[in-house]
């Protein structure tokens, strides 16, 4: 059996398929927070501007992403859980609402500490 650091053995939820893209909506967010954004975040279709406010590329809300294969004629539903991670179901026409991964290992799902502070920190 061989390791990884994700742990002992692969988790059939946690498999990467389908296409690799990152599904993002366009949202109204503060003006000074547009500044502080990476470059591919800001939209390239310009948009009305206001006072005060700007657009953004953010993550989708949960839902769903439907995928329509042309040259089979077939459909792929993807649910869009609370995260904004994608997972693939296992019908489109029975597509159910997910809001968190499916996966209950807890090296594929550790707890993640994140801290913010207006300091510099060495």
């Amino acid at each position: 059996m061989t390791t990884s650091p994700l742990g002992p053995k692969p988790c059939s939820h946690c498999q990467i398929s389908g296409p690799a893209i990152l599904p993002v909506r366009y949202a109204v967010v503060p003006a000074g927070l547009s500044a502080s954004v990476p470059a591919w975040a800001k939209p390239d279709t310009p948009f009305p501007t206001g006072d005060g406010y700007d657009y953004l590329l953010r993550a989708l809300r949960q839902g769903f992403v439907y995928v329509y294969y042309e040259s089979n004629r077939q459909w792929e539903g993807w649910s869009v859980a609370e995260d904004g991670s994608l997972w693939k179901q296992p019908s489109a026409a029975y597509a159910r609402s997910q809001k968190k991964s499916d996966c209950t290992m807890p090296y594929h799902n550790p707890t993640i500490w994140r801290c913010s502070s207006s300091v510099l920190l060495p």
